[in-house]
């Protein structure tokens, strides 16, 4: 979910206009709340739909020419009807986003690709669904859940649907994307494992019946974060590798050990084994982690985020924030950056955990974040996806 190298992109293409629409031959727009479907195989070409008119607007109140700003200064904001509060991920040139409102308008339930250095909208893609996990961004293609059980690639290009697959029941967790896969998991206390590229299924496996929280990819295993502990499966057929009881909500990857953070805790396991490594008390519930050399960098509810040493769990230092920190967290260039409840985006020193500056967004800032050349993009709760300077 990190950000990758920059380059022009609306120089490379026309700007779309219009919204594409996912309705993959009228199968969303006539999905009902609360129906659970059975499970499909993916369709190669959804139909789209198209409309005009965009609800997403950038806004003219940030230039970003002229001389280098100031770290935190606002570059730009995009304007959407929802709350935007999943993933913010950047791939070549681009931001790609999400919101999510209740009221089921037509210009509800948006994802985005908006150009990275002037803030342009260059498409949006319309699902009437309440709730999108994602977007996850790779090999050309975005790709979102939501609550229509429905998970969805796109052209990263385009916006244009390539294809979508149905499962069992409303998708809880963000697709985790490899070149090969895209592992998710449903509310059925299933994970899935599908072609990256087609969308065809590839194995599906049952939790026994717990939710699964959160995923994480290594070289040979899925590992899943369900109510009850950590597990590995095979990244082959989904087989069950492991089991370790223990509290898990959130998942990371450090070279050989799966982190994880529970309520009041993070732990260190052996990706192959299994093994605790060791574990540590943490205040509150771990809420994201994210891993940045040799230090893994940990948020929680109770407005804290740590450092700590990957080797042996040691803390390096805790900053308090102004309220709950909820979204994601990213490391680059010497500083962590995060958002909180208390409408702010942070910037701290890596090192040290002293702050360097904070933006007052609209709302909570509880999405994602994504860092690249240069810029932090953060989304908020009023709907705005905010290009700061870094």
């Amino acid at each position: 979910m990190a950000g990758r190298g920059v380059a022009g992109r609306l120089g490379r293409r026309q700007v779309l206009s219009g919204i594409v629409g996912l309705a993959a031959g009228g199968a969303l727009a006539g999905c009902g709340l609360g129906q659970s479907p059975a499970p499909a195989a993916a369709s190669s070409s959804p139909a789209t739909r198209s409309a005009a008119g965009t609800a997403a607007s950038a806004s003219p109140a940030a230039a970003t020419s002229g001389p280098p700003k100031a770290p935190g200064t606002l570059l730009w904001s995009v304007q959407s009807p929802g709350h935007m509060s999943g993933n913010v991920v950047t791939d070549a040139g681009a931001v790609y986003s999400a919101d999510s409102t209740l009221t089921g308008g037509q210009n509800d339930h948006n994802v985005y690709a908006v150009d990275a250095s002037s803030g342009q909208v260059i498409w949006k893609a319309v699902n009437y669904a309440d709730q999108y996990t994602g977007p996850a961004v790779g090999n050309g293609l975005v790709y979102f859940g939501s609550d229509y059980h429905t998970v969805s690639a796109l052209s990263a290009e385009t916006g244009h649907g390539v294809w979508q697959y149905t499962a069992g029941d409303v998708i809880t967790t963000a697709p985790v994307v490899t070149s090969q896969a895209v592992y998710f998991a449903s509310g059925n206390n299933n994970v899935y494992s599908l072609s990256a590229a087609t969308g065809k299924l590839t194995w599906q496996r049952s939790t026994g019946g717990v939710r699964v929280l959160d995923l994480a990819v290594g070289e040979t295993y899925v590992y899943a974060a369900i109510g009850s502990g950590t597990g590995a499966l095979r990244v082959s057929d989904g087989g069950a590798v492991w089991v370790l009881p223990g509290s898990s909500g959130v998942l990371a990857m450090a070279g050989t050990a799966v982190l994880v953070g529970g309520n009041g805790s993070c732990s260190a396991i052996n990706a192959k084994t299994g093994v605790l490594q060791w574990s540590r008390a943490a205040s509150g519930l771990i809420t994201a982690i994210v891993v940045s050399g040799r230090v893994a960098y940990l948020a929680s509810d109770a407005g804290q985020v740590s450092a700590v040493r990957i080797a042996d769990g040691s803390l390096q230092w805790t900053y308090k924030a102004g309220g709950a920190v909820k979204s994601g967290i990213t490391a680059a260039n010497g500083v962590v950056y995060f958002g909180c409840d208390d409408h702010k985006v942070y910037a701290v020193d890596a090192s040290t955990g002293h702050q360097k500056w904070t933006f007052k967004a609209g709302g909570k800032v509880e999405s994602g974040l994504a860092v690249d050349q240069g810029r932090v993009f953060a989304g908020s709760g009023d709907g705005t996806l905010y290009a700061l300077q870094a």
